[in-house]
């Protein structure tokens, strides 16, 4: 449906990076609407932990589509043993940071936790890799990148 109304999904996969990986691949082997490959313009990969090697895999398929994936490491999964070499293998216009706590609080302290650990993944500053991250943010959530030509896009109020 994502791929349809031509909306970023968010995914959050927890041990199933190959049933995952086989899921999107069938997406796009079937093809789309008219023809087009299956993938919805941005794919979120919500509290990644997963491996570099999925990392690549992931974000080679969505290029071969003309998709963008994202993403997003918690103050968690920034912590998993294989973290540091997935943040590495992400091209740096495709991370993202994210809390996964649900009290304002915690939530603060997390994402924190989360771009410290990324900037030491990357050799960044705490600034840089707030304003890389933040920026990427932005471009990920963009609606006027996930119209086609002919489509309209949905207005979003900012408040």
């Amino acid at each position: 449906m994502a791929s349809e109304l031509r909306r970023p999904l968010v995914v959050h996969a927890v041990r199933s990076d190959g049933p995952l990986l086989d899921l999107l691949r069938a997406e796009v082997a079937g093809g789309g609407p008219g023809g087009k490959a299956a993938l919805p313009p941005v794919v979120v990969m919500h509290a990644f932990g997963g491996s570099a090697e999925t990392a690549l895999a992931l974000s080679r398929l969505a290029e071969a589509v003309e998709a963008r994936v994202y993403f997003g490491f918690s103050e968690r999964a920034a912590r998993l043993k294989r973290a540091p070499a997935a943040i590495q293998a992400v091209p740096a216009e495709r991370l993202l940071i994210e809390s996964d706590e649900h009290a304002a609080d915690a939530a603060c302290r997390a994402v924190r936790g989360a771009c410290d650990r990324l900037a030491a993944a990357r050799g960044w500053s705490r600034g840089e890799a707030s304003e890389r991250t933040a920026r990427n943010a932005l471009e990920a959530f963009d609606p006027s990148a996930w119209k086609e030509q002919d489509r309209s896009v949905v207005t979003v109020r900012r408040c």
